[in-house]
């Protein structure tokens, strides 16, 4: 999906997922924003109708940035298991470059009540869950065990990814998520291939 925001808009976006980063979901307020962007509270207000509306750029953001995660992953030209092991690896690469998506990432349990924001995380999860599962599907059957739905694989390579960057974030980013990354794709890797 293509970036249909201005650069006003874009650059209230970056400084959303910063503020969000350093003071969590809470500290995202239009007047900590309008103060970051260089603004007014109502020249904001110009660019998005509501705080809500900002989160959901925030959340679209999130869901092209993946998207593109999978296909510079996909350019690569790795096809199968090694495809999954490099869409798995650009994330954590991602992470690493940028912390503070975790922190977003790791706020959505504070959108639950907010019907519009709850579908925008749904969307980047099935996103995420389709990119995994055409991964798979392009893993030769000598390569992946078939006593594993497609599902299941995603639910495990998505659920394993969440948890190793909870720890990191929670951790005050202690460690290096690349490295620990690269330890835990080896793990799963024994536990979804045949030959492991």
């Amino acid at each position: 999906m293509a970036n249909t925001l201005s650069s006003r808009q874009n650059d209230i976006v970056d400084a959303a997922i910063d503020i969000i980063g350093e003071n969590g979901i809470q500290g995202l307020t239009i007047k900590r924003l309008a103060q970051e962007v260089g603004v007014t509270e109502p020249a904001l207000y110009r660019h998005f109708d509501s705080k809500r509306e900002i989160v959901i750029a925030v959340l679209r953001h999130f869901k092209d940035l993946f998207q593109t995660v999978f296909e510079d992953a996909v350019s690569t030209g790795k096809t199968g298991i090694n495809l999954i092991e490099e869409v798995y690896r650009h994330h954590f690469e991602m992470f690493s470059r940028r912390p503070s998506i975790a922190a977003v990432l790791l706020s959505t349990e504070f959108f639950r009540e907010e019907k519009q924001v709850s579908q925008q995380i749904l969307n980047i999860l099935d996103s995420m869950e389709s990119a995994i599962i055409k991964a798979v599907g392009s893993v030769s059957t000598e390569e992946i065990r078939n006593d594993i739905s497609s599902k299941d694989i995603a639910l495990l390579v998505m659920g394993s990814m969440r948890l190793l960057v909870t720890r990191w974030w929670l951790s005050g980013l202690s460690f290096n998520i690349q490295k620990e990354g690269k330890a835990l794709w080896l793990s799963l890797k024994k536990v979804i291939s045949i030959s492991g």
